[in-house]
């Protein structure tokens, strides 16, 4: 219907006309919607600010996405970090980066995003139209577009993504949050290890260190013999009688056990040592052999955070597969599906730590969410040793001492990359050809 139509039909409804010639409301409630549907959409158009513009920067191990809204927004997001390949090198960064344009890039472009209703739409969209593409890999460049527009939409109401989360569910966002310090190497002795934390303590003071042990999926060896029963009484008894009581310790065993045997007189020492977790004792999609274990009761289990299905992140907590659920923003597809899972936690009572063992965007996303989420005994984990992540990437880190990570108040991430490190990167855009776009 065009304007002129629209007014001469208002005109003959004004003068008492009505095509019948008895009442004009067969006429108004055959029409009314057709003609105002054309000032619904116009309105819509008018308020939209579509995505017109992606910008990917790669540069190993990170990559950066930058997503432009047309009323002039610009989200940043990282996708999952490049892995090793089976030569041991980090080269698939590749391999996230085509996914993320062959297959959500092109359905992302042009899609209106402000709320996280809309953002959840456009998930199931890209997901549902890339049912035969699903995978890790597929999940890793999903993250980047949700951790981006998690940034868009707390922009947009001029707010930190903490206080944004935190209006949506309810609960305030923390100033700061506590921490422990993560990458704790396994080879060391346990006279290195103690040094090492002693170390880590006077720099951080963090109440919390998370040590590893065994081979990462190393089908029950050791690192040397013996090393692990070795490690776990005499790392704790070194730390008692240097810092006192009190020292929150974990292990990390990146499913390097196989059978519950193994992993039972790993748990019992635990046990004897007072540790506060056993993480990933065997490979992460062995369900039932974790289940297994945490029904001992010996020590709680952690786990999740190489698992990127959500349905079995929600099932390992409603049926208690584990005591502390660890969900990876980079491989579970981004920030919303590890805030649901914190919530889900939440209701079922068991607790949440999500996977951040770097000094990358993704201890931003940690701390904005667990700002939210996190209690008074909560610990969130910190890269105190991380040596893969370029210091020279942010303009200003996280800034961790005595124990704790200010949560960023600037609006979204409230953090910016440098530009020395996005010119020394690759860069990619969709579309490669410029898309007019007017509000």
């Amino acid at each position: 219907a065009t304007a002129a139509a629209v007014a001469a039909d208002g005109r003959r409804l004004a003068a008492g006309g009505g095509g019948g010639g008895t009442s004009a409301m067969p006429w108004f409630r055959g029409n009314l919607l057709r003609y105002l549907r054309p000032l619904f959409l116009v309105s819509q158009v008018a308020l939209a600010a579509p995505i017109v513009r992606i910008e990917i920067y790669s540069n190993d191990p990170l990559s950066i996405i930058y997503v432009h809204t047309a009323d002039g927004i610009t989200g940043m997001g990282q996708v999952g970090r490049s892995q090793s390949d089976s030569t041991g090198i980090l080269t698939d960064a590749d391999l996230v980066i085509e996914t993320f344009l062959r297959h959500i890039a092109p359905v992302a472009h042009l899609r209106n995003v402000t709320s996280p209703k809309d953002l959840e739409a456009l998930r199931q969209d890209i997901i549902y139209q890339n049912y035969k593409n699903t995978g890790q890999v597929f999940f890793r460049a999903l993250s980047g577009l949700d951790t981006a527009l998690w940034d868009v939409l707390a922009k947009q109401a001029n707010q930190s993504v903490c206080q944004y989360v935190g209006n949506l569910v309810g609960r305030p966002c923390r100033k700061r949050v506590n921490f422990y310090c993560t990458n704790i190497t396994r080879a060391a002795t346990p006279e290195e290890l103690t040094k090492l934390i002693l170390q880590l303590h006077a720099k951080y003071g963090a109440t919390g260190y998370k040590l590893k042990v065994a081979n990462i999926m190393g089908r029950n060896t050791d690192f040397y013999p013996n090393r692990t029963i070795q490690v776990i009484p005499q790392v704790r008894a070194a730390l008692e009688q240097q810092l006192g009581p009190g020292i929150r310790l974990m292990v990390d065993a990146n499913g390097g056990y196989e059978d519950l045997r193994h992993v039972t007189e790993v748990a019992q020492i635990l046990n004897r040592s007072d540790y506060f977790w056993f993480e990933e004792p065997v490979p992460f999609w062995n369900y039932d052999l974790t289940k297994q274990v945490r029904d001992l009761g010996l020590v709680r289990i952690a786990g999740g955070e190489n698992e990127y299905r959500e349905s079995l992140l929600e099932h390992a907590v409603t049926h208690r597969q584990v005591d502390i659920v660890q969900p990876d923003f980079g491989y579970v597809g981004g920030f919303s599906v590890a805030l649901r899972i914190a919530q889900l936690a939440a209701r079922h009572g068991v607790g949440f730590d999500p996977h951040s063992p770097d000094l990358s965007l993704t201890e931003f996303f940690s701390v904005h969410l667990m700002g939210v989420m996190a209690n008074d005994d909560t610990l969130f984990e910190y890269g105190c040793t991380d040596g893969s992540t370029p210091l020279d990437i942010f303009e200003q880190g996280l800034q961790a001492s005595g124990g704790s990570a200010p949560v960023p108040t600037g609006v979204g991430w409230g953090v910016a990359v440098q530009e020395a490190w996005l010119s020394r990167a690759e860069q990619r855009v969709y579309p490669i050809t410029g898309v007019e776009y007017h509000v």
